[in-house]
């Protein structure tokens, strides 16, 4: 069974140390506190090449409080790196074949700390060579249908001759992770299935205030964790890496559905962006009880006032320096082609849980305000039949 767990530590929820807020008062939205990660300060700990790599989100005054790295009683050699990004660090530790590792494998907690944190070890996660020479579907979830999650595999597989998926899950309640992993596997062309259990707060997002987003995505650090140790982790030597999420298909342009992965692999950049445009709820199919779930190639209409959707990326990991960080909607310090046109990326409305904001609501179709999309009616025409 390939699901793993990430190697957490987490302060102490009753003591008195927190993290402290990254934004002020008047530019928090009420939910604020009851979303912000105040206690976790690591989320993953494993080997990485030559290197043992700690990530974690932004640490802002713990760090001077808890990590001069003196934190375990394995002594790490004194050029360790400690690398700041956005909403996360890394500390990367050399370790040389003299370097003796804890026997059990584990990290532990020196006395000084242990009243501060919520328990005194931390395992050493060792997953070299899983994904290596694979074509990766990459993304973060929790609780989307399963439905949804096979259809949106199987459509990387088929049209981008994807052959590995990991799936980060936030903390999935709805069905088992080995039910979800077990449907995985039997996709035909799927080589490897890996799911990490990652369990940490999500973090809130920028506050909206009458429709107009007034403060930075500064406290939302769980997804760019989520990237950091799936980058260093399982993915360092993988051939290439699809970032999408459940609701995001990458549509060829062209008749002959090259592969986003081929694509990038060919290219002299290290990653491809791929902008596009929202699908909109709007539906020929008439859903009745006891009938299926709403899927993506129910859906083929965009508004005819564009909406643009934030882009999504492909990366060759060979290719992305160690001062880049994979972002959301891009890799920030890369080198990325940015206005190519054989693909488009495919924000689906309706493939939703409603975990943001209300949005999945199907609707009739409007021709006054409703396009068809010419790119996605010839696809899912290929792949599901005129029929959807």
């Amino acid at each position: 069974m390939k699901i793993y767990a990430s190697s957490g530590l987490r302060l102490q929820q009753s003591g008195d140390i927190t993290r402290a807020e990254a934004r002020p008062p008047h530019l928090k939205q009420p939910e604020y506190e009851e979303t912000y990660d105040y206690h976790t300060l690591i989320y993953d700990c494993f080997l990485s090449g030559d290197e043992l790599v700690i990530v974690g989100p932004s640490l802002f005054n713990l760090k001077d409080i808890i990590f001069p790295v003196d934190v375990f009683e394995f002594a790490p050699p004194h050029d360790y790196q400690y690398l700041n990004f956005s909403g996360i660090y890394s500390i990367h530790i050399p370790c040389p074949s003299s370097l003796e590792l804890p026997e059990d494998g584990c990290l532990q907690v020196r006395p000084h700390y242990q009243p501060m944190v919520d328990n005194g070890r931390i395992t050493i996660n060792n997953n070299e060579g899983l994904l290596d020479g694979k074509r990766v579907l990459f993304t973060l979830q929790k609780n989307n249908p399963i439905e949804w999650i096979i259809s949106w595999a199987r459509f990387y597989v088929n049209v981008h001759k994807t052959d590995a998926i990991l799936i980060y899950d936030n903390g999935s309640d709805a069905y088992p992770l080995e039910t979800l992993y077990q449907e995985l596997t039997k996709i035909q062309g799927l080589k490897t299935v890996i799911i990490v259990k990652w369990e940490y707060p999500y973090g809130p997002g920028a506050f909206r205030k009458d429709g107009q987003i007034i403060s930075k995505w500064d406290s939302r650090f769980c997804q760019l964790g989520a990237l950091e140790s799936a980058r260093k982790r399982f993915l360092r030597k993988a051939k290439s890496v699809i970032v999408v999420d459940i609701d995001e298909l990458i549509v060829p342009t062209q008749a002959e559905w090259p592969s986003i992965h081929a694509f990038t692999e060919q290219s002299d950049v290290d990653s491809i962006l791929v902008g596009g445009e929202f699908v909109t709820q709007a539906t020929a199919v008439k859903y009745t009880d006891g009938f299926r779930l709403p899927a993506h190639q129910d859906f083929l209409y965009l508004l005819a006032k564009s909406k643009i959707t934030p882009a999504k990326y492909c990366v060759v990991p060979a290719r992305s320096a160690a001062h880049t960080q994979w972002n959301y909607h891009h890799i920030t310090g890369g080198n990325s082609m940015k206005n190519q046109t054989m693909f488009l990326l495919r924000h689906f409305l309706a493939i939703s849980t409603d975990w943001k904001y209300p949005r999945s609501d199907i609707c009739t179709i409007d021709l006054d305000i409703h396009i068809k999309d010419p790119h996605l009616e010839k696809l899912f025409a290929s792949l599901y039949g005129a029929d959807g």
